[in-house]
């Protein structure tokens, strides 16, 4: 591959498609993915394109431009593999500006699974445009980030409903005052396919709250270099996860 070509494939954008290939053909019909293709950036016959779905990724060429839908041929496809353990973020439900910031800041370190819920001290509640608009901005920074994935985002409507996880899953809580430190419980992570990191509003969980987690028998830690606002906690949990497994 000439320098030129590299090039071009590294900053090459990703664009996600909501269905799979068909006898090696990839049909975008007029919507906002061909509104972008046709008028933004204007790809021509010939032209190279990645895309990604649930399952695949594809390298894709532009096979033929139509008025109403651009024909894809595709070139490679295949599954991308993603790092372990794979982080579910079972973040309480804060201002809709800082949940925002939560699905930025996590998705490109390949946080895949976020699960919303109902605090005690939650001051928002989340409606059907919200949850939308959540989903679009996440779709929206894993193409920007290139990860090859669409993000799941669940509401639950309090903790315990939220807890209701698969028993393959790690599951810590962070607190100010946790007991445990959550640097030391990261080589447990090696045991299992999944972790959930629970993340409590400002002000963090309510004694209730506390003892819930308690009788469950989940581990409630805290990160030792300080204390992190709720849309900052699980980023920097989930960081030290994948730098240190």
């Amino acid at each position: 591959m000439n320098f030129c070509k590299l090039l071009y494939y590294i900053f090459m954008p990703i664009f996600f498609i909501d269905k799979d290939a068909e006898d090696r053909e990839i049909t975008i019909e007029k919507g906002d993915l061909f509104h972008h293709f046709n008028n933004v950036l204007r790809v021509h016959k010939g032209e190279e394109i990645r895309l990604f779905s649930k399952k695949f990724v594809y390298e894709v060429v532009v096979k033929e431009k139509l008025p109403d839908k651009i024909l894809l041929q595709v070139m490679e496809n295949f599954a991308p593999d993603f790092p372990l353990p794979e982080i579910f973020l079972v973040q309480s439900i804060i201002e809709r500006n800082s949940l925002e910031e939560v699905l930025r800041l996590n998705i490109p370190i390949f946080v895949r699974n976020f699960i919303l819920f109902g605090a005690k001290r939650s001051n928002f509640i989340i409606t059907e445009k919200n949850l939308s608009r959540f989903q679009k901005i996440a779709l929206s920074v894993a193409e920007q980030s290139e990860v090859c994935f669409f993000p799941e985002i669940k509401v639950s409507k309090n903790l315990e409903e939220a807890l209701n996880v698969s028993e393959e899953n790690f599951v810590i809580a962070l607190h100010p005052q946790g007991k445990e430190n959550f640097k030391d419980l990261i080589p447990k992570f090696k045991e299992f396919k999944n972790t959930s990191i629970v993340i409590g509003p400002e002000g963090g969980f309510t004694e209730g709250e506390l003892q819930t987690l308690e009788r469950i028998g989940i581990p409630i830690a805290s990160i030792k270099t300080g204390i992190f606002r709720s849309d900052l906690a699980g980023f920097v949990a989930s960081l030290l996860v994948r730098q240190l497994i």
